[in-house]
């Protein structure tokens, strides 16, 4: 079987603001508005859909830092992207997420991040001949940390790992995937 990958070809555009108040020089609330859309080069793909979809994400956080201490961004908020044809559903979800960069010594680092996003996707499944379910998206939670020590001024030492799920929307298929890394 062939696989027509320009029905994947797109234009993505993504932009936003983020208004924030410094409370103090260590404390800023913050809004923030998204708009992530999405234009395929082919009007209609070989299965017939109109992938062309318009996203919006709200959210709101903090960011909290102390020099040289510990840099965090936590927010929570509102995911969605609405497809052109009708026989997508939206997707609409809540989102929350951080990201920290920890100096836990004075010559070592924790980070961790945590994120939820709306990808593209063709994945399609056919559960019976004639029978083709076709995805629009995947929701990816994605979880990753790691720690980075320097031994001395020339020699440092990291390991990360991250976890991610994949939930297809239009049918019930659900993805893990793990990375790692040394160096």
């Amino acid at each position: 079987t062939l696989i027509n990958n320009d029905d994947r070809d797109r234009w993505q555009y993504t932009g936003g603001v983020r208004l924030g108040y410094e409370v103090s020089p260590r404390i800023e609330p913050y809004l923030q508005l998204a708009v992530d859309n999405r234009r395929y080069d082919a009007p209609i793909d070989d299965l017939g859909y109109q992938r062309d979809s318009n996203g919006q994400r709200f959210l709101v956080g903090v960011r909290w830092n102390v020099p040289r201490k510990v840099k965090l961004d936590a927010f929570a908020g509102h995911l969605k992207q609405d497809y052109a044809d009708a026989r997508f559903s939206d997707v609409g979800v809540p989102v929350a997420g951080t990201a920290l960069v920890w100096a836990v010594g004075p010559r070592t680092i924790l980070s961790a991040y945590v994120d939820r996003t709306i990808e593209e996707t063709t994945v399609t499944y056919t559960p019976a001949p004639g029978n083709v379910l076709v995805s629009s998206s995947y929701l990816n939670t994605y979880v990753s940390a790691g720690i980075e020590h320097r031994f001395t001024d020339k020699l440092s030492g990291r390991i990360n790992g991250s976890i991610s799920r994949v939930e297809y929307e239009g049918f019930a298929r659900t993805d893990d995937y793990k990375g790692g890394n040394i160096g």
